[in-house]
């Protein structure tokens, strides 16, 4: 069986970047680095995401205001969201489990 294609790339597996928002601008998904550190898996954290900056768009979009203050409520809903959730993985992932380390301990 031969790989029909293959791609790569760095990931940060820090659980993203920590600030989203700028004044008519929200960053989410891969450019916002939204990636499990533990399980390097992100596209369920990027549909959430999307989710979530769709709902703060559309009140920005009734108030006709897409200042920072406005949509710095995506910023606080991915807190949480990681609090909730990846950053379990984050504390996880600051221990050395490494594939080497973990088949080095079995006797």
């Amino acid at each position: 069986i031969q790989p029909i294609d293959l791609h790569g790339g760095n990931i940060y597996m820090n659980g993203g970047i920590k600030k989203h928002s700028k004044n008519g601008f929200l960053t989410i998904g891969d450019a916002a680095m939204q990636i499990n550190p533990l399980t390097g898996e992100g596209i369920r954290h990027a549909l959430h995401s999307g989710r979530m900056a769709a709902e703060v768009i559309e009140g920005a979009l009734s108030k006709n205001n897409f200042s920072e203050d406005i949509l710095k409520e995506y910023d606080r809903d991915w807190q949480k969201y990681i609090d909730d959730g990846i950053g379990e993985a984050n504390q996880v992932s600051l221990f050395d489990i490494s594939p080497q380390r973990v088949l080095s301990a079995i006797p």
